[in-house]
């Protein structure tokens, strides 16, 4: 029983991975796939005024393997932030509801819930991506008013350093 427990827990996590590699296989193409053993952890900042800022806070990569979302939402309102390449082409998106409000239950007077929200000029997220050594840019999309598109807030490029 604690055998097949073991087995079960390190098939779900992922944490089994194989390094066998076939014969001829060109190390750039395979660093390209994804290093599914490790990925690059970036916090990163923005600011609203005086212009819209971005900047990277700290990025690393981390020796585990990139947590797996139970349940992926995809909401109109989420920021994005995207991992582009020397061309800008998109290599992986990350989704992240609302870094830049915070939002509060508190009761009134009268013992009902009030909500309250507040919008903050400068916020900070934490993002996941898997390891490519072509990722040269972050790019941080926010939903537009109408929530039907997305719009540029701002670029940065990644620290000399951060994808080995």
């Amino acid at each position: 029983m604690v055998l097949f427990l073991l087995v079960a827990t390190t098939s779900c996590t992922g944490a089994t991975q194989s390094n066998d590699e076939p014969p001829g296989r060109d190390p750039v193409a395979r660093k390209h796939e994804h290093d599914k053993g490790k990925h690059l952890l970036v916090v990163v900042r923005t600011t609203r005024t005086p212009a819209p800022r971005v900047e990277i806070v700290s990025a690393r990569e981390v020796d585990l393997p990139l947590p797996r979302e139970r349940a992926p939402k995809t909401r109109a309102d989420s920021w994005r932030v995207e991992l582009l390449d020397g061309a800008g082409a998109v290599l992986s998106t990350a989704e992240v509801a609302h870094p830049d409000s915070v939002r509060g239950e508190f009761a009134a007077a009268d013992g009902s819930m009030e909500s309250h929200h507040v919008d903050r000029e400068i916020s900070e997220m934490i993002v996941r991506f898997p390891i490519d050594a072509t990722a040269r840019t972050l790019r941080v999309l926010v939903p537009e008013a109408a929530m039907r598109a997305h719009r540029e807030f701002g670029r940065v490029a990644l620290p000399q350093g951060a994808v080995q």
